[in-house]
């Protein structure tokens, strides 16, 4: 068994059993293996449908960085310059693309195995992070596998989150072995303000995980002002890559935020909106439906017993253990608020990169921290073990999952509306060249057409882009404004898009559907027939591919794909 005949006293130890230990992390390494299964043997067959299971955002990183690799240009569209992007990830993609050769199968073969690498390394650093913090091994072992599947398909992705996770735990991990707040090397300090610059030059909103934790120290420090103000700034001088950036953006666009940021938060009212409860609900995530629940019971809890950790006779290294959870705990639940307040659009499963850690610490404390104390008292082998087999359950589970939804879902043809799309409107454009607009589903659309696609929702844009859709100005005219030959709409909405009496379409950009019905949207009418019509039913999706340009509506009539007579009775 793996826990054998341990009684409580020693299973309130933080040393974890061998064999538990093994078990666990081959468990892993098959979660692992499990979600690369189906992408590298794609690669090695010769397909390329792993594509399909990357965020279509993710596919924005590998654009972009093949247009610094080719042409020197730090572009989504290679017309207009962007920052629309993290720097770090960006950095690792970039690199990954340039000692492979290209963004071909050998790249994602090496970013799916790094990833998975970067997966491994998370586990582990759970797992020291709850010994650092003195959790009983059963307990850092239980939960470290619970959030696994978790943050293993959030790292896989390609996306940035898979640097953020591991750099929040390293940073929390440095913060916890600390010891002592007061006298701290200055070697130490200048180790934690560079990781935390990179924290935050990995995803921007990781400044506010990091001024909680400094709000956190400034509270437990008992030295003086000036002190702490001398250990601050040399903080600071320490971030100056963060620094650098922060600069380029204002320099280049006007604003420290990257247009990405910014065109989220372009919205009609500052009202709470409900995105956040109804993305919940869509995104059927086990792990965030925990989250929801153990937090407020957490935080709770963390109140009831803060004396345990901040009374004046408890170790400093209790206040920061302290500090440490609740920073940990309450940076998403304040981080979706503002989100809440500041943007209307859906919360993209990649936000949630928080939930693992919020749910590592908010289970700990729920276990180990209820009031009574009864958890730990009353726990013994034989509970451990029934606790593992419960999450070893359901971590198998997941590695099935994986299986059989490569097996019978992602790569069946036809399933996956924007990589069925892409790969017809390829087909086009290679006789059709030009400048292409989109919206939604832009990043697997560019990545495989390889042409100049305008990003219509200002994400991977310039900084003109998201000034349009602040001002509302009409879609027609901004296409004409960046010399727009053909339009491809994608929308997720029962009789695609809507029509006007004369039979012109009505497009917003961007959608309603994802954008929230008060995010600042640009609507143009389009007359040109769509030369490809593609509905899927099971998914309730309609593309639209629509000449705009009068140079790309007279070949297309001329190849006869549209008729004199279709354009004399739609074009006004």
């Amino acid at each position: 068994m793996l826990f054998g005949t341990l009684n409580s006293a020693e299973l309130s130890d933080n040393q974890i059993p061998k064999r538990a230990l093994l078990f666990c992390r081959c468990l892993v390494v098959c979660i692992i293996i499990g979600w690369l299964w189906y992408p590298l043997q794609a690669i090695t067959t010769g397909s390329d449908a792993y594509l399909i299971r990357l965020y279509d955002d993710s596919f924005y990183y590998i654009v972009i960085a093949r247009h610094i690799l080719h042409n020197g240009f730090i572009s989504f569209d290679g017309i207009t310059l962007t920052n629309g992007f993290q720097p770090l990830w960006l950095g690792v993609v970039g690199f990954v693309m340039f000692i492979t050769g290209g963004a071909g199968p050998a790249f994602f073969a090496t970013m799916f195995v790094l990833c998975g690498m970067i997966a491994y390394v998370t586990f582990e650093l759970f797992l020291r992070l709850g010994k650092a913090m003195n959790m009983p091994g059963w307990i850092t072992l239980f939960l470290s596998i619970l959030v696994a599947p978790h943050f293993t398909n959030m790292i896989m992705r390609i996306m940035d989150t898979a640097a953020v996770i591991p750099l929040q735990l390293l940073l929390i991990l440095t913060i916890v072995r600390l010891e002592s707040i007061e006298h701290i090397p200055a070697k130490k300090i200048v180790f934690i303000g560079v990781l935390s610059s990179v924290l935050i030059l990995a995803r921007l909103e990781t400044a506010l995980f990091v001024a909680l934790l400094l709000l956190g120290w400034w509270i437990i420090n008992r030295e003086k002002i000036s002190k702490k103000l001398t250990t601050i700034a040399l903080f600071c001088i320490a971030g100056a890559p963060l620094a650098a950036y922060l600069a380029w953006n204002l320099i280049e666009f006007g604003s420290i935020f990257p247009v990405s940021m910014l065109a989220k938060s372009l919205k009609d009212t500052h009202l709470f909106s409900n995105t956040f409860f109804r993305t919940l609900i869509i995104n059927k995530s086990l792990s965030n439906w925990l989250c929801c629940i153990t937090v407020p019971i957490a935080l709770v809890f963390l109140f009831i017993r803060r004396k345990y950790y901040l009374g004046e006779r408890y170790s400093i290294t209790k206040r920061i253990q302290w500090y440490v959870l609740f920073s940990g705990i309450a940076f998403p639940v304040i981080f979706y608020i503002l989100l809440s307040v500041n943007s209307d659009w859906v919360i993209l499963a990649w936000y949630f990169y928080p939930v693992p850690l919020t749910l590592f610490f908010s289970l700990y404390i729920i276990f180990l921290l209820y009031p009574t104390g009864r958890i730990r008292e009353h726990t013994n082998a034989t509970t451990a073990q029934w606790a593992f087999i419960v999450v070893s359950i359901y971590a198998i589970f997941y590695i099935g999952h994986q299986i059989y939804i490569g097996e019978t879902f992602y790569w069946t043809k036809g399933v996956c509306t924007p990589y069925d799309n892409a790969r017809a409107i390829k087909t086009f454009s290679q006789n059709h060249p030009g400048i292409y607009a989109m919206g939604d589903c832009c990043g697997i659309t560019s990545y495989i057409m390889n042409v100049p696609v305008l990003q219509l929702e200002g994400f991977a844009a310039d900084a003109n882009m998201v000034e349009n859709i602040r001002r509302q100005r009409d879609l027609n005219a901004i296409l004409r404004d960046y010399n727009v030959d053909y339009l491809i709409v994608s929308v997720w909405v029962n009789g695609g898009l809507p029509l006007t009496t004369d039979g012109c379409y009505i497009d917003t950009e961007p959608n309603h559907i994802a954008a929230g019905k008060h995010s600042l949207t640009m609507k143009g009418t389009i007359c040109s027939p769509s030369i490809l019509n593609m509905y899927y039913p099971d998914e309730n999706g309609y593309t639209y591919l629509f000449p705009i340009s009068s140079k790309a509506i007279a070949e297309t009539s001329k190849d006869g794909i549209l008729t004199p007579e279709k354009i004399q009775t739609k074009i006004k």
